[in-house]
């Protein structure tokens, strides 16, 4: 009987972490949602952390946005391929992504905030 018990609660915990919902916007590219998966783990903040798609230099790239957590290290942004593009603001406060100007972005959509 003990065992059974042990079975239930297990599969009671595994239903309930695998229903963690990421609500990211759909046509995200698969390495991108994984990245979100690993940013939202990772960062402590709970407020003020989003993914923002921007069109930039003829294509998407991601902005993750932890600018309440990370004020020094700025924000890191990807191309659609995961690749990393830099840091934009920070302590240094950076605009210069790539070789050009971030200021030249044009922002399509906010794709994903985390949940407190």
């Amino acid at each position: 009987m003990k065992i059974f018990k042990v079975i239930i609660v297990s599969i009671v915990l595994f239903s309930i972490s695998s229903c963690k919902k990421f609500d990211i916007a759909e046509g995200t590219p698969e390495c991108v949602e994984q990245l979100i998966k690993d940013f939202n783990s990772e960062t402590d903040c709970i407020t003020g952390v989003d993914v923002r798609k921007y069109e930039y230099q003829g294509g998407d790239v991601y902005l993750f946005n932890a600018s309440d957590c990370s004020v020094e290290t700025g924000n890191e942004i990807y191309d659609s391929e995961c690749n990393s593009l830099g840091f934009f603001g920070g302590a240094d406060d950076n605009k210069i992504i790539n070789g050009e100007d971030f200021s030249d972005a044009v922002l399509i959509s906010v794709i994903w905030t985390k949940q407190p």
